[in-house]
C-alpha cells in the first residue's frame, strides 16, 4: 500500500461528507439494535433506565442480570442490567458499509466501511452511538480505488492495490442498501445490476462495473455466476469476450447458436445458469470449431455424463488427439463394455487420459486410430502400465549399474563375510522383501544417487540376503538385517575392518 501525501488526501476527503444524523442513526437502529440496555438501581424500590429512549420508570420485577426486558416507554426488546455491577468492558461494537454521493463529481459515488460503538463502561445515560471510516472506497467510470484510513496517525489513508472487502473479522458486518440506492441516483451506477450481488462480492462487482459498464448485461439476464467467477479470479477458459454488448458476443457465438442454447435449457437441462456454465460454453466453442454437427443438447448431455467441470484436463489432453463427438461416443462405448470396472463414466475419462499419457511415453504413434481407439480401452492401458514399469525398470537398471561401476572399489571380504554395493533395481527390491524392512523404497533413491546401499553377504551363500548398510560419506548411518534388527557383534567387527580398509578419503570421493 502506498501511503498518501497531504495534497492527495485533501483531494480523496473532498468526495465525501462529513459523518451526518443518517448515517448514526443507521448504526443505533440497525447495525447495533441489539445495544439496548434497562439498567437497573439497588434498592428496595428499583428505578431502571432505557439506553434507547433515554426514559426513566419504576421496576417492580424482580432483576437477573443480562435477562431480557421491555421497555414501558418505548417498548424497545432491551437486556437487564444491574448497575452497581462492574461494566469495565461493556462496550457494544460494529461495523457496516455505507454509501454516498461524491461531493467533489456528480458521477462518482463513494462508500466507506464504518466503524461504530457505544461504550457503557463509564456511564450509562446518554450514550451518543460513535461511527469513524476505517476504509474508503471511490467508483467512477473507468476507475475505483481503495484506501485504508489510520486513525492512529492522524488519519491517513494509504492507497490499497485493488478493491475488496475491509477485514473487520466481525459477524455483525451489514451493508446499508437504502444509502446505495440513494447514493446511485442519476449516476452511471443507477443501473449497473448491483442488486444482483451480496455482500461479500458488491465492492468487486462496483469496482469490475467501474472498469467494464457492459457487464451490466451479463447480470441483468442472470449471468451473475460468470462475473462472479471474474470477480474471484476462477478460470474461464478464455470463452468470454469481455468487449462484448450483447450475449451472443460475450459468448463469442453466433446468435443462432446462442437461442439454441437459450431453447435447450428451457427444455430443463438448466445449464445456462449453472456454475459448470461456462465449461458446457467451452465444449460449445469448440465444437463450433471442429465444425460439429452435434446439438447443443447431446454435447450438454455427454459433459454432464463423463462430468467433465470436474476432469477438463484429462478430456482436454484427449481432445489434443479427436474430436468432442468422438470423444463422447467412444468413452461411452467404453463404459458400457467395461461397466463392471468403471463406477462412473467419468473414470474413463481419467483412464483414457493416463492411457494417451503411457503411449507418449512408450513413443506409439497416437495418429494410428487403431492405437488412440483400441477396442478394449482396460486391457489396453494395463498393457501400457507394464510396458512403461518394464521402461522404468531398464532406465533404473542402467542407473544403478553406473553406480555399480563407480562403486565396485567398495567391494570388500573379510572374515567369512563379503559386502558389495548392488547390481540391479530388482535387486534392491528383493532384499527388502526377504530381510523385511524398508531398503526396497530407497531403489529410486539410490539410482539418482541420492544415497548409497550395500550388501552384506556370507561368502558361502553370495546371493542370500544378510544385511543392509547405508552410507553417508564415511559414515555407516544405519546396518539392519531381517525384521530390521541391528547387526551382530561378529556383523559389526567385520564392518569396523570394512571402515578402515575401504572408508579411506580417496574412497569417500566415489561414494
Amino acid at each position: 500500500m502506498d501511503v498518501l501525501t497531504r495534497a492527495e488526501e485533501q483531494q480523496v476527503w473532498a468526495h465525501f461528507p462529513e459523518i451526518d444524523k443518517k448515517m448514526v442513526d443507521y448504526a443505533t437502529n440497525e447495525v447495533l439494535k441489539d445495544s439496548k440496555y434497562i439498567f437497573v438501581s439497588s434498592g428496595k424500590v428499583k428505578k431502571g433506565y432505557c439506553t434507547h429512549c433515554h426514559g426513566k420508570f419504576y421496576v417492580e420485577e424482580v432483576v437477573k442480570q443480562n435477562a431480557k426486558a421491555t421497555c414501558p416507554k418505548c417498548d424497545s426488546k432491551c437486556t437487564y442490567k444491574k448497575d452497581w455491577l462492574g461494566r469495565k468492558y461493556l462496550t457494544d461494537s460494529a461495523y457496516f458499509l455505507w454509501f454516498e454521493k461524491s461531493l467533489a463529481n456528480p458521477k462518482m459515488i463513494v462508500a466507506s466501511w464504518v466503524y461504530c460503538s457505544r461504550n457503557y463502561s463509564v456511564f450509562y445515560e446518554n450514550v451518543k452511538t460513535t461511527c469513524k471510516r476505517v476504509a474508503l472506497y471511490t467508483f467512477e467510470i473507468g476507475k475505483s480505488e481503495m484506501y485504508k484510513v489510520y486513525a492512529w496517525r492522524n488519519n491517513d489513508l494509504a492507497k490499497c492495490s485493488s478493491v475488496y472487502n475491509y477485514d473487520t473479522g466481525s459477524l455483525l458486518d451489514k451493508i446499508s442498501i437504502q444509502s446505495l440506492i440513494d447514493a446511485t441516483s442519476g449516476t452511471p451506477f443507477e443501473y449497473s445490476g448491483w442488486e444482483n450481488y451480496g455482500h461479500y462480492t458488491l465492492l468487486k462487482y462496483l469496482a469490475l462495473y467501474s472498469e467494464m459498464p457492459n457487464i451490466e448485461v451479463l447480470s441483468k439476464n442472470g449471468f451473475r455466476n460468470v462475473v462472479e467467477a471474474k470477480l474471484h479470479g476462477k478460470p474461464l477458459h478464455r470463452t468470454i469476450n469481455w468487449k462484448a454488448f450483447k450475449l451472443h458476443d460475450f459468448f463469442k457465438i453466433s446468435k443462432q447458436d446462442y437461442l439454441m442454447m437459450k431453447q435447450t435449457d428451457a427444455t430443463g437441462i438448466h445449464v445456462m445458469y449453472a456454475p459448470s456454465f461456462i465449461i458446457g460454453l467451452w465444449l460449445w466453442q469448440q465444437a463450433r470449431k471442429e465444425k460439429s454437427k452435434m446439438p447443443y443438447e447431446k454435447m450438454i448431455k455427454g459433459c454432464n455424463t463423463f462430468n467433465v467441470h470436474a476432469y477438463l484436463s484429462q478430456f482436454k489432453k484427449i481432445k489434443k488427439y479427436c474430436t468432442i463427438h468422438r470423444i463422447f461416443n467412444y468413452a461411452q462405448k467404453q463404459f458400457e463394455l467395461s461397466s463392471k470396472h468403471y463406477a462412473l463414466p467419468s473414470q474413463v475419462l481419467v483412464t483414457w487420459s493416463d492411457y494417451i499419457e503411457d503411449c507418449l511415453k512408450l513413443g506409439l504413434n497416437l495418429d494410428d486410430e487403431v492405437i488412440l481407439y483400441p477396442k478394449n480401452l482396460k486391457k489396453a492401458h494395463e498393457k501400457t502400465i507394464k510396458l512403461i514399469k518394464i521402461k522404468n525398470d531398464e532406465i533404473a537398471n542402467l542407473k544403478i549399474q553406473k553406480r555399480y561401476e563407480g562403486l565396485k572399489h567398495l567391494v570388500f571380504e573379510s572374515n567369512g563375510f563379503i559386502i558389495r554395493p548392488p547390481e540391479t533395481f530388482n535387486e534392491i527390491v528383493v532384499e527388502g522383501k526377504k530381510l523385511k524392512h524398508c531398503v526396497g523404497t530407497y531403489a529410486d533413491r539410490y539410482s539418482k544417487g541420492e544415497c548409497t546401499l550395500l550388501f552384506v553377504r556370507k561368502v558361502n551363500a553370495p546371493d542370500v540376503p544378510f544385511y543392509t548398510v547405508e552410507l553417508r560419506g564415511k559414515e555407516v548411518i544405519q546396518i539392519r538385517g531381517l525384521n530390521n534388527k541391528p547387526s551382530t557383534k561378529s556383523v559389526q567387527n567385520f564392518m569396523d575392518t570394512f571402515k578402515k580398509q575401504k572408508l579411506t578419503k580417496r574412497a569417500r570421493k566415489a561414494v
